[in-house]
């Protein structure tokens, strides 16, 4: 049964990946780092909870961990998001102003 949940978490997952990189003109490298970030960025807080219970027991309350992870997963995608939009802002408006400024 828990295979089976596997399986579908993974398929619902790829389908999300697919449709966040459907229509953009990524290399092949770049599709399969994207997919592969993605990937680690949705499953790492479930991961880090599964092991969380294995080593504690079952004594910790199931949904409340979970959500709080998986946010704090979501945040830090959202954050390196962010961060790369700032870098590319950086790199291009202001670095860029500055070069052709210096040319002109």
């Amino acid at each position: 049964m828990n295979l089976i949940l596997v399986i579908l978490l993974l398929f619902g997952q790829l389908t999300v990946i697919t449709k966040v990189i459907e229509g953009k003109k990524f290399s092949v490298l770049k599709t399969i780092l994207v997919a592969i970030y993605l990937l680690v960025g949705i499953n790492l807080p479930l991961l880090i909870y599964a092991y969380l219970i294995y080593r504690v027991g079952g004594d910790i309350p199931i949904l409340g961990f979970a959500i709080t992870f998986y946010v704090l997963g979501l945040c830090i995608m959202g954050l390196t998001a962010i961060g790369h939009s700032l870098y590319k802002f950086i790199k291009f408006e202001i670095i860029g102003h500055l070069k052709r400024k210096k040319h002109s």
